[in-house]
């Protein structure tokens, strides 16, 4: 007799069309497509994530794991902490992203080898201003190791005054995204 895995009556998953399975004496149909995790709607699961990860409300595992499981304009980030998590950069000459009383000035080094971009409350330091922490610098600069606040520049951006120079920025000998001005 042919079984209707949509509304037959199941004892056992071998009643039900092959990928179902049987759920409160009826067949059900596990629902993981772009899932990796979380409930399968048949009192079964799609998966698991591993340890630290949950599972968000659309069946995928975060932190993420590369970039690309972000969103528009956002990164993956490892923290010190090591946990991961999606994070939205901000933009260094316009402040963009940014609320009120707050500059785009930070730029953090992570664990996943990232230099990026965020918000801190804005100091008063214009650029080569003395510094001491990140908080000291205007908007637009970072305070860098050398006591001095040091404005971000790149192609449509340059450093003003002269003897200043355009120098990219390394991490781990890669240059990264953002340049500063030196002296």
């Amino acid at each position: 007799m042919p079984v209707d895995h949509f509304c037959a009556e199941c004892l056992g998953d071998g009643n039900c069309a092959a990928g179902d399975v049987c759920l409160d004496h009826a067949c059900c149909q596990p629902k993981c497509t772009g899932k990796t995790c979380g409930p399968d709607g048949c009192g079964g699961t799609c998966g698991s994530c591993a340890s630290g990860a949950t599972c968000s409300k659309t069946g995928k595992c975060s932190p993420c794991a590369v970039d690309a499981d972000c969103g528009k304009n956002q990164i993956c980030y490892t923290g010190q902490d090591t946990k991961t998590k999606c994070f939205t950069e901000c933009d260094v000459f316009t402040g963009a992203g940014c609320s009120t009383g707050n500059a785009c000035i930070q730029v953090v080094y992570d664990f996943g080898y990232h230099i990026f971009a965020q918000c801190q409350p804005v100091g008063a330091s214009p650029g080569f201003g003395p510094c001491s922490t990140w908080t000291d610098c205007a908007a637009g600069a970072m305070c860098l190791n050398k006591g001095y606040c040091a404005p971000f520049c790149d192609a449509t951006h340059p450093c003003t005054g002269g003897s200043k120079v355009c120098t990219p920025m390394t991490f781990e000998g890669v240059d990264q995204k953002y340049s500063l001005c030196e002296p």
